[in-house]
C-alpha cells in the first residue's frame, strides 16, 4: 500500500513539473560544462558558465529558437567566466557569487592563476550562499523563475 501510494505521489509531481530546453556542452579544453536552460516553449533562455565559446553558446540558442537574458557563473575561475562578457554583450545581466565577484574584476588580485578574460560584464550582479535569483521567462516582468543558490555554489567552503 505504501510503495502505491509512494508511486502515485511521485507520478502526481512529476506531472506538474515544467518541461525545460536544456543544452549542455563541454567541448574545451577544460571539459567545462556550460549549460543552457528555459522553459520549454519559451524564447528566453539563461547561461550557466560560458567559459570559452560565446559563438557556440550564442549559435545554439539561435538554433533552438531562443535568446539570452541571464548568464550565471557557478564560481569565478576563467573556465567558467571567460566568455561571459562576450554573451552578456551590453544588455544581459551577469550574475555571480560574491566572494567570486573579484575574478571578473581583477582576476590577478583574485588570485584566478589562469589567463583572464579579456573583458569585464558590463552589469556584474552578485549573491550569496542560499540566495534565490530571479530570472526572467515571459514577455512580462511578472513572468519570473527563481533559482536557489546552494551553499558554496560550486566553489571550496570557508576552511577547505
Amino acid at each position: 500500500m505504501r510503495e502505491r501510494a509512494a508511486k502515485e505521489f511521485v507520478a502526481r509531481a512529476l506531472i506538474r513539473w515544467p518541461a525545460m530546453y536544456l543544452e549542455v556542452f563541454a567541448d574545451n579544453p577544460f571539459a567545462t560544462n556550460c549549460w543552457l536552460l528555459a522553459a520549454e516553449g519559451r524564447e528566453e533562455a539563461v547561461v550557466i558558465d560560458p567559459g570559452f565559446s560565446p559563438d557556440r553558446v550564442m549559435a545554439l540558442l539561435e538554433a533552438a529558437g531562443k535568446r539570452p537574458t541571464a548568464v550565471l557563473a557557478t564560481h569565478g575561475h576563467y573556465d567558467h567566466v571567460g566568455a561571459a562578457a562576450q554573451v552578456c554583450g551590453d544588455d544581459l545581466p551577469f550574475h555571480i557569487h560574491k566572494d567570486d565577484e573579484q575574478a571578473v574584476i581583477d582576476p590577478h588580485a583574485w588570485g584566478a592563476g589562469m589567463p583572464v578574460p579579456v573583458q569585464t560584464p558590463n552589469d556584474i550582479r552578485t549573491f550569496s550562499d542560499g540566495e534565490v535569483l530571479w530570472c526572467s521567462v515571459g514577455p512580462s516582468a511578472g513572468t519570473t523563475s527563481r533559482t536557489r543558490t546552494p551553499t558554496t555554489c560550486g566553489r571550496a567552503s570557508a576552511g577547505s
